[in-house]
């Protein structure tokens, strides 16, 4: 009796161990969380502005002043995806964070049309945030366009300067932007720095339904001089009624 009652436990026993392996695993269902990007939220940090005449150059006391435009205020990470995927690869402050020198900053924005905006950024530079950018925000699909303009810079480093501004001139849902550049650079040959490349020029950009094209350019100078025996480039922004 005994041995029939052991066997029957060992029978039920290995039954359930049996049963145990052959059942099937529970499915864990993860909850990824996604990040809304709230728009309105993004629109509100840039400042409404209206004009007919706009002069942008890139200024680091203008920087600094809370009253200029220029100053604008920090755009989070958490907006990247609202950007092309051109302007993030240019610009890495939006792969990493928002410190003083790899911050963008939202400055101002206007009505181009019914369905599209003017947005004006400060983007890093090759040392600061010192590169002023047009963007083009399109209210129907509620993000930026791939094209877009560098208006201002300004940068020097080892004897090369780079100094870029411009004026915007707007006429109903028309814009016509004109930026003028002077640059002065060593040859990348020049390895004793002995010559210095001076140019200046002056292109003409329309912003229209078509989106932005480039409508005019005139090289205002170009020349090369003798280390030593330079006179200062002149980087006064030039201006047209074009």
């Amino acid at each position: 009796m005994k041995q029939t009652l052991a066997l029957v436990i060992a029978c039920v026993l290995l039954f359930t161990l049996i049963s145990s392996c052959h059942t099937a695993p529970a499915h864990h269902t993860e909850t990824v969380a996604s990040t809304k990007i709230d728009t309105a939220a993004f629109i509100t940090l840039f400042k409404p502005l209206k004009f007919d005449s706009l002069s942008l150059v890139s200024n680091f006391d203008s920087f600094e002043n809370k009253n200029s435009l220029l100053y604008g205020r920090v755009i989070d990470t958490i907006y990247r995806d609202m950007f092309p995927d051109t302007i993030q690869q240019l610009h890495s402050y939006f792969m990493h964070g928002t410190d003083i020198y790899s911050a963008a900053y939202a400055l101002g924005r206007f009505d181009l049309d019914a369905d599209r905006e003017g947005y004006l950024l400060r983007f890093p530079g090759e040392s600061y945030p010192s590169k002023i950018m047009l963007l083009i925000f399109d209210r129907q699909k509620r993000k930026f366009l791939d094209q877009y303009l560098q208006l201002a810079e300004n940068w020097g480093d080892e004897g090369d300067l780079t100094v870029t501004s411009s004026v915007l001139h707007k006429k109903g849902s028309t814009l016509l932007i004109n930026i003028s550049e002077a640059d002065s650079y060593h040859e990348e040959h020049d390895t004793a720095f002995n010559t210095l490349i001076r140019t200046q020029s002056q292109t003409v950009y329309r912003v229209a339904q078509g989106g932005i094209s480039q409508v005019g350019y005139t090289e205002l100078m170009r020349d090369t001089v003798k280390m030593g025996s330079e006179a200062p480039i002149d980087t006064t922004s030039v201006s047209s009624d074009k």
